[in-house]
């Protein structure tokens, strides 16, 4: 529901990075056989300063920006889902689409001009020419 919601009535803003503190949490379990396993997850907590009615903080994955950085971010105005770094919510479709755009551009353009030497070639004459 998160992503969806900020798709639908999200507002992007830009915000300041105060504060990036890495969390790391480690899990072990043992199995049936008595093996251990252990598994690390590393989190982000970036601490903003964003204009008012702004989120104060954004948990992440990743580092999305260092201290002093500008960071685009989506935020619920209900306050119901969490904020999210703006690329993460919007960034891959947009980018996807330019890049088609822009693919299919120069695949018309190489075939066009493809085309245009076919025609070109087809129209000289070939071999030494009577007088």
């Amino acid at each position: 529901m998160g992503h969806s919601a900020l798709e639908d009535r999200g507002v992007e803003i830009s915000c300041l990075v105060l504060k990036v503190t890495e969390h790391t949490e480690t899990e072990s379990s043992m199995d049936s056989e008595g093996h251990w396993t252990s598994t690390t997850r590393t989190s982000y907590d970036h601490r903003l300063g964003c204009p008012a009615g702004g989120p104060e903080h954004l948990d992440a994955a990743s580092r999305l920006a260092k201290e002093g950085e500008s960071l685009a971010v989506v935020h619920d105005p209900e306050g119901k889902v969490s904020p999210r770094a703006a690329g993460d919510v919007h960034g891959w479709g947009l980018r996807t689409a330019a890049a088609v755009a822009v693919g299919a551009a120069v695949l018309l353009g190489l075939a066009g001009g493809i085309g245009e030497a076919y025609r070109k070639r087809r129209r000289r004459p070939r071999g030494p020419t009577a007088r």
